[in-house]
């Protein structure tokens, strides 16, 4: 009879004994579930470290890598092939000689003396000189193709400005020159103007051979 009175003893006094323990063990939990939803320790909430990114920087080099890659494409679309490329050097070289006689005809000008029949016949030089630098130039025009022509649109249209500029210029020389004694230092004037036009064209005439990688 004791035995069997204590068995119901034993087992109530484990039951006592489990429920505290496992009443700690279930507010432990709790903690643990609230210190993990903290700011910054969670895994599911915070920036993940590694990750792309996008910001203003990237993509201003994104923006940077496009625009080299349209000036690449630019620069094939009209590059020059061996025989425009030497075309272009030697109206460039024609070019140099053509101020080169203008820069000479002024210089003579200033000093003054010349009769008006030599001031006419270096007049005469300097234009021929111009001339086969337009027919050189000229020549070296009907050689682009249309991707080139398109390409250089704009720069081919600064050059025949600068070329129109010229002619006027060569146009007032010889009327000057028609008066029956024109006075050097308006002679040489106009001859500043002829070179300055010239030498306008040629900083164009570089510009595209550079833009045409030749």
């Amino acid at each position: 009879m004791r035995r069997i009175l204590a068995i119901p003893l034993v087992i109530l006094f484990a039951a006592a004994i489990a429920a505290p323990v496992a009443a700690v063990a279930g507010g432990g939990g709790g903690n643990g579930d609230r210190e993990g939803t903290r700011p910054g320790v969670s895994g599911g909430h915070g920036p993940k470290a590694g990750g792309p990114r996008s910001g203003p920087g990237e993509r201003a080099r994104d923006d940077d890598r496009a625009r080299e890659r349209d000036r690449a494409r630019d620069r094939e679309r009209v590059r020059a092939n061996a025989q425009q490329g030497e075309r272009l050097r030697t109206c460039g070289e024609m070019a140099d000689r053509a101020r080169s006689r203008v820069r000479q005809f002024e210089r003579t000008m200033k000093r003054g003396g010349r009769e008006p029949g030599d001031a006419r016949h270096e007049a005469t030089a300097v234009r021929a000189e111009v001339r086969r630098m337009w027919q050189e130039h000229e020549r070296f025009e009907k050689s682009l193709g249309d991707e080139q022509r398109d390409g250089l649109r704009e720069r081919l249209r600064s050059l025949e400005r600068a070329r129109q500029e010229t002619e006027s210029c060569l146009d007032r020389l010889d009327r000057d020159l028609a008066g029956d004694s024109p006075a050097d230092r308006q002679i040489a004037s106009r001859a500043r103007e002829i070179r300055q036009a010239i030498e306008a064209w040629r900083r164009e005439h570089r510009l595209m051979r550079k833009e045409m990688g030749a």
